[in-house]
């Protein structure tokens, strides 16, 4: 990339970018608690150890291949938002955007999901809502090349809070299968 590619391709707006930080920050306080709530095995504040919400993370789509849902959420919010550090203000190059857009899926089906089995909580509302409106905050940011930098800052990430997560999960007693002490 010249210098000249560089000046002619537009800044990002601090609002703009401000926002894009914003989202990924509610969504990991938001999926942080969830995280919490697991490891922990107590309620929060509207979304109890007891009650839709609890049967949901104990259900079948509570889980991926063992993993607490709310885990992969965290882990992926925490990636983004190292990514988006790395690479939001210059733009947003076509791989942060492709995992914005998964994101944004994954959050579509789990949001049906909720709606029709009735197990909605405040939490996950604004996991999901957050994610939405970063996928539309990473399209609408200016475009950049493509770069490996973001990716790995991704990948690490979401790595590290994933090996975090397991070691808190070991210690704390708790099962990936129903969230209840062992």
């Amino acid at each position: 990339m010249t210098d000249r590619d560089t000046a002619a391709r537009p800044a990002e707006a601090p609002a703009g970018r401000g926002a894009g930080t914003a989202l990924l920050v509610a969504g990991l306080g938001a999926a942080g608690a969830l995280a919490f709530q697991h490891v922990a095995g107590t309620g929060l504040p509207g979304c109890g150890a007891v009650g839709p919400c609890a049967e949901a993370a104990a259900g079948r789509r509570g889980s991926v291949g063992g993993w607490p849902v709310s885990y992969l959420g965290l882990a992926s919010f925490a990636g983004l938002l190292a990514a988006w550090t790395d690479q939001g203000r210059g733009g947003v190059g076509p791989g942060l955007r492709l995992v914005a857009r998964a994101g944004a899926l994954v959050s579509a089906v789990y949001l049906a999901v909720t709606a029709a089995g009735g197990h909605g909580c405040v939490y996950c509302l604004v996991v999901h809502a957050a994610n939405l409106a970063f996928r539309v905050r990473a399209e609408r940011a200016p475009a950049s090349a493509a770069s490996a930098y973001p990716a790995l800052a991704f990948a690490t990430i979401f790595g590290l809070t994933s090996v975090a997560l397991g070691v808190a999960e070991a210690r704390s007693g708790a099962t990936f299968q129903t969230g209840r002490r062992a």
